[in-house]
């Protein structure tokens, strides 16, 4: 099975600010989500929702899929 990610760069990332983080886009956001595009996401302790910009969109199998 294979699920799609997001890798965004997350506003105020303090720690590893040029990193991309990766994020699994809801069955929901299909179609909907894409380079450029602006999000929420959960970041940090408590999971606090940030401002993020994706910078690409890809389908990976689910067992190479980033964990945490």
């Amino acid at each position: 099975m294979s699920l799609l990610l997001a890798q965004a760069a997350v506003n105020d990332a303090n720690i590893h600010f040029d990193k991309l983080y990766s994020y699994r886009i809801p069955a929901e956001l299909t179609g909907r989500v894409f380079p450029g595009s602006m999000v929420l996401v959960p970041f940090g302790r408590g999971s606090k929702a940030r401002m993020a910009v994706v910078l690409a969109v890809g389908e990976v199998d689910e067992s190479d899929a980033p964990r945490g």
